[in-house]
């Protein structure tokens, strides 16, 4: 691009450094009732540091802002009641009295208005950056193009000046169409091999491998898996590729990677925050904010993902987008990537993302990858904004772990200098609660906006979060494209729910209508390997399902379901050795070996089935 990365911090940076050393500040009430205020230093607790002092609706209040206390916040709550602000408050307190925060960088003059039944404070630094901070409402168009229109115009990037429609045809992109031409010759070549006998061209039948959630268990369980396939001879007899959560995490690597395990494993055992440059994510969250793109957590938490996890295997792996993957799939030389996010609220309803598109069967839509989030309306975008960065869709992917995203950001907050992008941040991260599970979600643009005959017509912004919050299984992409499924299921309870996540993916398919063949679920989780084929219904997939569970004869040892609760293989762990990723990934590749024969037999006996029906 051609302004520097650099000169963008650096202009925000010198804007509010005239605030800096201010003692008095001047508080306007510009709501239409007096107010009562008073400062508190903040952290743990909440201790008042000034007397109460009275805010008049429409007058300029002088206070003096206390002194400085090193890990402490200062805070002006604000209450039409005096009473509320008691000279200590409880945490119950605190958080339901409005009040800002006013910190040497925040400037010497404060506002408080009333806006959408709620009391909001913020700085002028904010009004005169951004008159209307996205927690009050949405920047109107004209005044963002006014302040940021000629900034954008100096971006480069591919396709700004590109024009889009949205795609609303039930079949395949013609890309993957094509992708699937040139892969379709060397599955038939490979599988030939794998089940000994010569197959037609309409024999071939599409394998997709299926990668649960589950953090990094998920991830290196996952790839434990491929290094199997890839021993074996048999990966290149696989079309696709799904994943969602930690298992988009694996799939992102096996797509980018040629061996993950040797090259992403010594990553792994460092903090997501550790050797990141600051100032290539700065100019990123920059970027979204200049083009008037909501933020939340989500942006750090993703980026700091592809730092850690593409660090070393490229060159500025923040700033990779899912499109860079074409190069890695092209001439069909590797699986065909399938990544799955939900859009809420219940009912959850899937969302994919590949290298050429992002598509919802139930928003009925598709654009371009390099499209997605830009702003769409009745089909037609309205400006190509940049490409998200895979960083972000990554962070979407794998977004249930609510206490490291949280964790992450207070780690990062310090870093981040700027209290305009700080307060894009805060009002991008709201916490919703979903069955049990807190995340912080990912808001992007909806590309249905305005196409009246579909379902989210009049939302123009979409709240996106990890699919396995819905079931941990990413098939809903799958179905329809693949005629085999083979299932890694690595989600925490397998043993105690007796393959759960299994269940609740039958359950969609039956809602949904969409042919799935019958489970057992007797045995399912006593067995390394499952095959589930209905010979009654021909257009059902086969399903070959392997659970993460203990293999004696891998090791007498290693008990895979006591490490998932107290031990390193817990969903919440971001922090992995050498050891533990080989014996973890050892284990799934120890079981696909050991059952290479069952997939062999079963592919042999589905391609049989298909061929008599034929």
């Amino acid at each position: 691009m051609v302004v520097s990365k650099n000169i963008i911090i650096s202009v925000f940076s010198i804007i509010f450094v005239q605030y800096i050393y201010c003692d008095t500040v001047t508080i306007i009430n510009e709501t239409p009732i007096d107010l009562f205020g008073a400062i508190y230093y903040t952290k743990d607790t909440y201790k008042r540091a000034s007397q109460p002092f009275a805010l008049p609706t429409g007058k300029n209040i002088q206070v003096e802002r206390p002194e400085r206390r090193l890990y402490y916040d200062r805070d002006v709550y604000f209450s039409p009641n005096i009473e509320a602000l008691t000279p200590e408050l409880s945490s119950g307190e605190a958080q339901f009295i409005p009040h800002f925060n006013i910190g040497a960088l925040k400037g010497d003059t404060f506002y408080i208005i009333f806006y959408q039944g709620a009391f909001k404070g913020y700085s002028a630094f904010e009004k005169t950056i951004n008159p209307v901070l996205q927690q009050l409402k949405k920047l109107p168009q004209n005044l963002s193009e006014a302040m940021f229109g000629p900034l954008r115009k100096t971006y480069q990037y591919n396709h700004k000046n590109e024009e889009v429609t949205v795609r609303t045809s039930k079949e395949l992109s013609q890309q993957e169409q094509q992708f699937l031409a040139q892969r379709i010759p060397l599955v038939k070549k490979t599988l030939e091999k794998i089940v000994g006998k010569t197959l037609n061209d309409h024999e071939v039948p599409k394998i997709a491998l299926c990668a649960s959630g589950g953090g990094y268990r998920a991830m290196v369980s996952f790839l434990g898996s491929v290094k199997a396939f890839k021993d074996a001879n048999f990966f290149d007899a696989i079309t696709y590729m799904a994943g969602l959560s930690g298992g988009a995490w694996g799939v992102t690597l096996a797509t980018m990677i040629d061996n993950p395990l040797e090259e992403v494993g010594p990553r792994l055992s460092k903090n997501l925050t550790s050797e990141i440059d600051i100032n290539i994510l700065l100019s990123l969250l920059w970027q979204k904010f200049i083009f008037d793109q909501p933020l939340s957590t989500i942006d750090i938490y993703g980026l700091l993902l592809s730092n850690r996890l593409l660090g070393g295997s490229y060159k500025n792996p923040m700033e990779l987008t899912l499109s860079n993957q074409i190069k890695n799939i092209e001439q069909g030389k590797r699986p065909f990537p399938l990544y799955a996010a939900i859009i809420t609220k219940k009912p959850y309803e899937w969302i994919e993302c590949n290298p050429y598109e992002v598509r919802s069967e139930y928003l009925q839509g598709a654009v371009p990858t390099w499209a997605f989030n830009s702003k769409f309306n009745n089909g037609k975008s309205q400006g190509i904004d940049p490409e998200q960065s895979l960083g972000f869709l990554m962070g979407i992917w794998g977004s249930a772990f609510s206490a490291n995203i949280q964790e992450i950001y207070r780690a990062m907050r310090d870093k981040i200098s700027s209290s305009t992008l700080l307060s894009a941040l805060d009002a991008g991260t709201h916490e919703e609660l979903v069955g049990a599970v807190r995340v912080l979600p990912a808001k992007v643009r909806n590309f249905t906006y305005g196409m009246h005959t579909l379902p989210r017509w009049q939302q123009e912004i979409l709240t996106l979060i990890d699919a396995g919050i819905d079931f941990n299984l990413p098939v809903p992409p799958l179905l329809g494209r693949a005629d085999v499924i083979i299932i890694f299921d690595n989600s925490l309870h397998v043993l105690i729910t007796k393959a759960g996540q299994l269940k609740a993916v039958e359950q969609y398919a039956q809602r949904k209508n969409i042919p799935f063949s019958a489970i057992s679920y007797e045995q399912i989780v006593k067995k390394q390997c499952s095959v589930f084929f209905d010979k009654n219904n021909p257009k059902a997939p086969l399903i070959i399902y392997f659970p993460l569970i203990n293999n004696k004869n891998y090791s007498s040892t290693f008990d895979v379901q006591k490490c998932m609760t107290t031990s390193y293989c817990s969903t919440t762990n971001f922090n992995y050795s050498q050891k533990e990723i080989q014996e973890l990934s050892g284990l799934t590749a120890f079981n696909v070996t050991e059952s290479m024969n069952i997939i062999r037999q079963a592919l042999n006996d589905f391609i049989e089935v298909r061929r008599k029906i034929k």
